[in-house]
């Protein structure tokens, strides 16, 4: 739908992200699910951006994986 609408998806994954514990199968759809909306919501031609960052605590049962999805939509 992306290409068919001519819009641009990058992405930007950090080089320390960990390996994450989870479901992939649930990964999946989560992704699929924001990436879908922000095809859904940006106008032909837009853009869109998928960033996955790590922040790391000094206690590794607090670090963060902070995942965004940025567009050129119209928003809420």
């Amino acid at each position: 739908m992306a290409k068919h609408n001519s819009i641009k998806v990058t992405s930007s994954i950090g080089t320390k992200v960990p390996s994450l514990l989870a479901d992939p199968k649930l990964i999946r759809i989560i992704f699929d699910n924001l990436l879908s909306n922000a095809v859904k919501y940006t106008p032909e031609g837009g853009d869109i951006k998928l960033t996955v960052a790590h922040k790391p605590s000094k206690t590794k049962a607090k670090d963060i994986i902070r995942i965004q999805v940025s567009d050129s939509g119209y928003g809420i």
